[in-house]
């Protein structure tokens, strides 16, 4: 496909972070469309920046835009450059090029079939984590050290895939990846290996992104599995809402679901458990009888990728297909129990305050979360009505326990937890806690009380979705902050 791209700021540079190889290696990329007039003329990504004056006299496929901006944009195109809707993708149209890379390289290469090895760098971060994320999404086994690559040049392969050379300190971390990777592709094509048989640390990313058919080994012939995984790393609301999405597609296809909380980094393992432990059931029961075990042994597994599935997950979705652990409905249930929470005895006014990555990171896309000034005013005027007894506090940051216990004194109560401090400026995913499984049992058991409240206070995030959606309508008061999506 012929494409032009708008944006070329943070929005783009992420994508071809992810997606160089789907980008640029199936599609045919004419130039970068921006409005900043100081640009013009300049290369992204060794293509023009042409101005948005200049799109009509381009013949293109798709104008995809890569922009924080893209409703405004989309507009732009559509009143003042008479650009057919049909012609304009979006962030969630993205996921078709995953989709046509991974057609391309099985179309021309053949790649689940072929000798594909991973080759990595000295210190390499999380290495075995990315060994077991190829062998679940491409089938690969073997892994050599790029000096035995370069060494060794006769070595037997038809492909090498480069592993993402960010994770090691083999060159300069502040240059880009795809400028890293081409230093090392210049380096293997000097060593006598062909260009054509290399591929970027990207199409391992885009075939972790689609759903497709593996085969690990020649059980259950008469069964198709549906392995549910998440290679993002994304928290346990998300885990829980795309588990359930995968579920229902499962069942409607007629495949059984397997969830896989194992092939792959999680933010709920200990370092020595990727790979090896399947962290979803250290929370939840498998949908059925089966379990990864069974999936790495048979024949017929349909690896359900990441961005599939966009409908709304219900109370009654989750009721029926999330079957949490006993021991953690107990910590539930005691809690509720110790401060008369849902019982009707004490009324309770119940708050989330969602900072730390957030607040200091404010992760692009994501909704802008309320400051803890505006929290506190907004719990402060619902709470004078005299119509609750307590307020409880739903939070991951130490800082809101204790501006909260400054503002409200023993009215505030909160789930005992280990929590970040004003320091911790890393996506959350990267927190070190304790331990892994209580950091996800405590935020776990945090929610689902705050759903059992009697009134919800919070910034939009995935918490507030959950414990409003499961409380079905029984909250006398909710008010979610609606600040709009971080843009940068």
């Amino acid at each position: 496909m012929k494409l032009l791209v708008y944006g070329t700021g943070s929005r783009a540079k992420r994508y071809f972070e992810f997606r160089y190889s789907a980008f640029f290696e199936v599609n045919d990329i004419l130039a970068f469309v921006d409005k900043d007039n100081k640009k013009r003329g300049e290369l992204f990504y060794n293509r023009p920046i042409i101005s948005p004056s200049e799109i009509n006299n381009y013949i293109f496929d798709y104008i995809v835009i890569a922009s924080a901006y893209e409703e405004e944009i989309e507009q732009q195109l559509v009143d003042e450059y008479l650009i057919e809707r049909k012609k304009i993708k979006k962030n969630k149209d993205i996921n078709l090029l995953d989709e046509l890379l991974v057609e391309h390289y099985e179309r021309k290469y053949n790649l689940t079939n072929k000798n594909v090895i991973g080759l990595y760098y000295d210190g390499y971060e999380n290495l075995e984590y990315v060994k077991a994320k190829c062998e679940a999404y491409m089938g690969i086994t073997e892994f050599y050290n790029y000096n035995e690559i370069i060494q060794n040049s006769k070595m037997r392969f038809d492909y090498i895939i480069l592993l993402d050379p960010k994770r090691a300190n083999l060159f300069d971390w502040n240059d880009e990846k795809y400028k890293l990777e081409n230093k090392i592709i210049s380096i293997l094509i000097d060593r006598g290996i062909e260009e054509t048989c290399i591929l970027r640390s990207s199409v391992l990313y885009s075939y972790s992104s689609v759903s497709r058919r593996i085969t690990y080994g020649n059980s259950n012939q008469d069964k198709t599995f549906l392995k549910i995984s998440f290679p993002s790393n994304p928290g346990l609301v998300t885990i829980v809402y795309r588990a359930i999405r995968g579920i229902k597609y499962a069942y409607r296809n007629g495949y059984i679901p397997v969830v896989d909380c194992q092939l792959y980094k999680s933010q709920y393992h200990e370092i020595e458990e990727i790979g090896k432990v399947n962290a979803w059931e250290k929370f939840f029961e498998q949908p059925t009888q089966y379990s990864m075990e069974d999936v790495l042994n048979s024949f017929n597994v349909i690896s359900y990728g990441e961005f599939d599935g966009e409908e709304v997950v219900t109370a009654d979705d989750i009721r029926e297909y999330l079957k949490p652990k006993s021991n953690i409905l107990e910590k539930i249930n005691n809690y509720c129990d110790e401060f008369g929470i849902g019982t009707g005895n004490n009324k309770v006014l119940g708050c989330l305050c969602r900072g730390s990555d957030y607040t200091k990171i404010k992760p692009y896309n994501h909704s802008v979360q309320p400051t803890l000034d505006q929290l506190i005013e907004k719990v402060k005027e619902i709470y004078s009505d005299g119509k609750y007894n307590k307020i409880y506090l739903c939070s991951e940051t130490q800082e809101a326990v204790e501006r909260f216990r400054k503002e409200f004194k023993d009215k505030v109560i909160y789930y005992n937890q280990e929590r970040c401090d004003e320091h911790f400026d890393q996506y959350l995913s990267e927190f070190k806690s304790n331990s892994a499984y209580l950091w996800g049992e405590n935020y776990w058991v945090a929610i689902n009380v705050l759903a059992k409240c009697d009134a919800l206070v919070g910034g939009r995030c995935g918490g507030t979705i959950y414990a409003n959606t499961i409380n079905e309508g029984k909250y006398e008061e909710v008010f979610i902050f609606d600040l709009g999506k971080y843009k940068c």
